[in-house]
């Protein structure tokens, strides 16, 4: 119970310490969404950084590397949504169909309505 608290106190930390260094992508996207699809990276980076702590010989490398790969792809996500937000000109089906081809895997109605939220469930339907 306790490591889950330390996880969680330092995922707040981190989020903290963007915001205040002018990194507030995690206000658009979420930083802990992104940690959690790819769970077992985030915690194999940790085991890894862990390793030789008592004797503070550790490598903080694995988990800096991650840190930076999340909020790289956070970023990275921001600009796709903004891209498509900000596409006014075309149209609400065309801004739909670019948002399914763009995607690397399947995407579901849910995913296509957060990532455009001025189009209503009813629209991507229709356009499904």
């Amino acid at each position: 119970m306790q490591i889950n608290i330390f996880f969680c106190i330092k995922r707040v930390l981190s989020l903290l310490l963007l915001y205040k260094n002018g990194y507030d992508v995690g206000k658009y996207i979420s930083y802990e969404e992104q940690i959690s699809k790819n769970k077992s990276w985030y915690y194999e980076s940790l085991r890894e950084s862990s390793v030789n702590w008592h004797e503070s010989r550790n490598n903080y490398f694995p988990f800096v590397q991650h840190f930076l790969s999340m909020l790289y792809q956070c970023y990275q996500e921001l600009d796709k949504r903004f891209a498509i937000v900000n596409s006014n000109k075309i149209t609400k089906s065309s801004r739909i169909e670019a948002t399914v081809l763009n995607s690397l895997l399947p995407i579901s109605k849910s995913e296509i309505c957060k990532i455009l939220p001025d189009v209503s469930p009813t629209t991507v339907e229709y356009v499904l």
